[in-house]
């Protein structure tokens, strides 16, 4: 019978009186407070139903051969009191009727033990000898579900069995029981271990997570991303802890992360395109130095390299790869004025200027002397000694040539 049926044997007033009808008409079985009218009479129908529930599984378990009469012996009287004084709604002549089948199929039931005692004594014996070994078996497992899961199911097993020799039933249990707390004591230290396990990562994550908020808002972009890593090794050294606070803090983290990186690439892009700009702007200023080669007015082409480099250094930023290919042509332009500018110092020092005049000197005191003797081999008539004069004399004139160009050079 469903509550519905049942609430159909009774009524309910508007201050959730309840009233069920009976052979000798209405009696009232409570009144309900705790909600709407309707709702009350459905409680106390519940509880009707209940009952016819509980006596059903009874019987059923009677039919299955399974259960004891006693527990159908106390059943029975609560539903004979039940509808002697009621305190549910429904058809109570059902409640007697359960009563009746509750106490045959008991009576029934506790002659079939009667004469399944003898025959199952041993079968039963010999089920507790083997669910101790089994137990005793399992006492050092580490399988700590399916362990639990088995000494769960032996235990049931052991409780349904019919009792015999209690004596022999004792000491078979006193090795069952001590398997299975060992196993138990066992069990809860590791999962103890668990979780202050656990616990340590959780505390440990949670740190991660507030570092992590902590630096979403940060511009250090490298040492930031670095940090970030290195929190991340962290996180999955820390172990794992519940799976919804896992996932919680996990989500946390994670948005603290993508926060960081999405600013970070969005700086990124953003620089880029200054940067882009800005190796445009250095490019232009590469064609002007290098249109200063080759040099021809060197405090000219210094003044225009003072002027490139101011603007050179007000450039921002270019791409990395870009800094040393742009710096490296430059230099090239400024090396060039270097060298020209070394070359005029040079050009212009005393001390050379001296040195070339000296050298001048040398060389004329040589040819005047070796025209002397160019004198003195044509008044001999000596031919060979008169063309190796004249040859010396060629040679001398050439080097004075030589380094009076070298001087005109310091000169101008």
């Amino acid at each position: 019978m469903d509550i519905a049926t049942a609430a159909k044997f009774g009524r309910v007033t508007a201050d959730g009186t309840v009233f069920v009808n009976t052979a000798d008409g209405e009696k009232q079985v409570g009144q309900y407070q705790a909600g709407t009218p309707s709702e009350g009479l459905e409680f106390f129908a519940r509880k009707y139903v209940d009952l016819i529930v509980e006596a059903d599984v009874m019987l059923t378990r009677f039919k299955e051969n399974r259960g004891v009469p006693a527990p159908a012996k106390i059943l029975a009287e609560k539903l004979r009191s039940t509808y002697a004084e009621p305190n549910v709604v429904g058809e109570l002549n059902l409640l007697l009727q359960r009563a009746d089948e509750l106490v045959v199929a008991a009576a029934q039931r506790a002659l079939m033990l009667t004469e399944q005692r003898k025959e199952q004594r041993e079968a039963t014996l010999a089920k507790r000898n083997e669910l101790t070994a089994a137990a005793v078996a399992l006492a050092d497992s580490t399988e700590w579900k399916k362990t639990t899961e088995k000494f769960t199911q032996m235990l049931a097993t052991w409780k349904e069995l019919p009792r015999f020799d209690r004596k022999i039933e004792q000491e078979l249990w006193k090795s069952f029981s001590h398997a299975r707390s060992a196993f138990d004591k066992r069990r809860r230290t590791h999962f103890a271990q668990q979780a202050k396990a656990r616990s340590a990562a959780t505390a440990t994550k949670n740190q991660i997570v507030s570092q992590a908020e902590a630096l979403k808002n940060s511009s250090d972009w490298l040492e930031t991303a670095k940090k970030f890593k290195e929190l991340m090794d962290q996180w999955k050294a820390a172990g794992r802890i519940g799976k919804g606070e896992d996932e919680l803090l996990w989500a946390r983290f994670k948005a603290a992360q993508d926060q960081f990186f999405t600013r970070k690439n969005e700086d990124l892009a953003k620089r880029k395109v200054s940067q882009d700009a800005n190796l445009e702007k250095k490019r232009g200023l590469l064609v002007e130095a290098e249109a200063l080669l080759p040099i021809k007015d060197i405090e000219t082409a210094k003044r225009s390299m003072r002027e490139i480099y101011n603007r050179w250094e007000k450039v921002g930023h270019v791409p990395r790869d870009w800094m040393k290919k742009l710096d490296d042509r430059l230099k090239i332009v400024q090396n060039a004025i270097d060298e020209a500018v070394a070359r005029e110092a040079s050009r212009k020092d005393p001390d050379k200027h001296a040195r070339a005049n000296s050298t001048i000197t040398l060389f004329a005191d040589k040819i005047a002397k070796l025209e002397k003797d160019l004198a003195k081999a044509n008044a001999a008539n000596d031919q060979s000694k008169i063309e190796s004069i004249q040859t010396a004399i060629e040679s001398q004139k050439m080097l004075m040539q030589a380094a009076e160009a070298a001087l005109s050079d310091f000169i101008r």
